[in-house]
């Protein structure tokens, strides 16, 4: 019985300098979602909170919120500043 990797030519496993295709990526910037966006998408996850959650989940998730959030935007102009 013979091995499978011995029937096969090794010469196909490494790669050939002349063949290999060099591509270019162009990158674009990604743009910033304005901070009504933000607003707005804060504003819709406390309603979100509200309708669907009691208290004890309404408190825990606006806390979690105000700090995620303040977070992003004192992190935002902080580097703006440099």
């Amino acid at each position: 019985m013979q091995p499978i990797m011995e029937n096969t030519p090794t010469a196909a496993l490494v790669a050939d300098p002349q063949h290999i295709e060099h591509t270019t990526h162009n990158h674009e910037e990604s743009s910033e979602l304005s901070t009504g966006f933000y607003v707005a998408s804060f504003l819709i996850l406390l309603t979100i909170l509200g309708i669907f959650g009691d208290m004890f989940v309404f408190i825990l998730g606006l806390i979690g919120a105000v700090v995620i959030y303040a977070g992003y935007f004192t992190e935002k102009a902080a580097n703006e500043e440099h």
